[in-house]
């Protein structure tokens, strides 16, 4: 993975992201009868950790092809509905978030840092 890949969320670009992920996060928490659970993951780490070609993974903002290899790699793993001819970095992105929050679901991570309030409100796992 590139340095910088994952960037502490009050660096200057990452703050309004993480400004806007922790309110989405209080509204959904707030939902009274069944609040969803919740768990933070790198996409580009969920994919490599799981064995993506990891040439693919280093370029898939910038490469067409890295990101319909990704794409591919992605329906072999269980997300068919992801392929997508004109797919932006974010689709894939959002693919392999999906990917790594199903595999949490399922008790299936390959890496998991378990939630530990108040300062980690959530799972991190890829």
């Amino acid at each position: 993975m590139h340095p910088g890949s994952v960037m502490a969320p009050t660096m200057t670009r990452m703050a309004y992201l993480t400004l806007r992920g922790i309110a989405v996060a209080c509204s959904l928490q707030s939902i009274p009868k069944a609040p969803p659970r919740i768990v933070e993951v790198h996409p580009g780490a969920a994919v490599a950790l799981r064995g993506a070609p990891i040439d693919a993974v280093r370029t898939f903002k910038q490469d067409v092809g890295a990101r319909q290899e990704l794409l591919t790699w992605l329906a072999q793993h269980g997300l068919d509905a992801a392929a997508n001819e004109s797919a932006s970095d974010h689709y894939v992105a959002a693919c392999a978030a999906a990917l790594a929050t199903w595999k949490w679901c399922t008790g299936k991570t390959v890496w998991l840092h378990p939630a530990a309030p108040p300062f980690h409100a959530f799972d991190y796992a890829c």
